[in-house]
């Protein structure tokens, strides 16, 4: 039995609203409970009234006809069944396939005397509410009955096969930790403000389960006493990393930043030229590398996934050699 089989085998059933039970269809209900849990498998027990997580739904990875011809440029042999799993450390950065695993390697480090300033390269927020329980001052995984610590790496694994925290979402834990977590998220929406938020913990509440708090963050202009962080976005590199707070400097590269192929759905026509989106990339990867040596940080963790059904595994081996050499030569003393 896996890891993920396991811990389905022994996974406590979250009690629904049986009024809302008693006048909804079960592909209401299904509907409710989809938006709820987003990429995570479940099963509806009617006869319980209650709703079962099932761990991880990667049905996005069929997105990418390249999925098994560039995860051999990884790791040859690798299967399907290890692609929601891998992670490694190369010289100059973590690196896993699933994005939820950046947060597994960034508690690895985590200090609670010392704020996290996470520079976050995605094409999504990954801010979105998670499955973990509130409970208390706590966090609790409702499939073990587990408590969950974010800066511990174990809980992370059995969150993260839980389906708990998952890729939506997987910053939204980060400021759980026991200091001021700084997200500098780079983007591609031009919508983007660049303005600098509050960011307190909250509460996520949902009338189809009316008995459970699940652990969220909102963004605000005020209520800085009970902050827990700050969030500031956009697509300007410069505008971005201007006057980074003080603390621990993580860099996340999530690879959809630079090439969106899928964003997790099947194209129906064809992809622009494989040309023009490496060109754009390497516009992109300037910038950011430039505007980065222009703050003087020092980054103690350079963090990289590749986002199947997101990023085409066939941009994978080259993306990763570019990042690869440029987070080197950070590293490298000018001559």
């Amino acid at each position: 039995m896996s890891l993920q089989d396991h811990a389905t085998a022994g996974s406590n059933a979250i009690a629904l609203s049986q009024s809302i039970l008693n006048v909804h269809s079960r592909e209401a209900i299904e509907q409710q409970i989809r938006r709820i849990v987003r990429a995570v498998r479940f099963e509806l027990l009617e006869r319980d009234g209650a709703v079962r997580i099932l761990g991880p739904d990667m049905s996005y990875h069929s997105a990418d006809p390249h999925l098994f011809e560039g995860s051999q440029t990884l790791r040859p042999g690798m299967t399907s069944d290890d692609v929601f799993h891998f992670r490694s450390r190369r010289a100059n950065f973590d690196l896993c396939l699933e994005d939820s695993w950046s947060g597994y390697f960034i508690a690895e480090h985590a200090s609670v005397d010392q704020d996290l300033v996470l520079i976050h390269l995605d094409h999504h927020t990954d801010m979105m509410p998670t499955l973990l329980e509130r409970s208390g001052q706590g966090l609790v995984n409702p499939v073990t009955g587990e408590g969950f610590d974010p800066a511990a790496s174990a809980d992370w694994q059995s969150t993260i096969q839980s389906g708990c925290v998952s890729i939506g979402n997987f910053v939204t834990p980060l400021y759980y930790l026991g200091g001021s977590t700084h997200v500098r998220h780079l983007n591609n929406f031009a919508t983007s403000t660049h303005r600098l938020y509050n960011v307190t913990r909250e509460s996520c509440r949902y009338e189809l389960i009316p008995d459970r708090m699940f652990a969220g963050i909102r963004k605000k202009t005020a209520d800085w006493g009970n902050s827990a962080g700050t969030y500031l976005g956009g697509i300007d590199a410069v505008k971005v990393l201007r006057e980074l707070p003080a603390g621990r400097v993580v860099v996340h590269i999530d690879l959809d930043y630079f090439i969106n192929d899928f964003n997790g759905n099947p194209w129906d026509s064809g992809l622009p030229a494989k040309a023009i989106l490496r060109s754009q990339a390497l516009r992109k990867m300037d910038c950011f590398f430039t505007a980065l040596q222009g703050t003087g940080a020092t980054v103690e963790q350079w963090i990289v996934a590749t986002s199947p059904g997101f990023c085409s595994a066939e941009h994978w081996d080259w993306l990763l050699t570019e990042i690869g050499r440029r987070v080197e030569q950070t590293r490298s003393p000018p001559l």
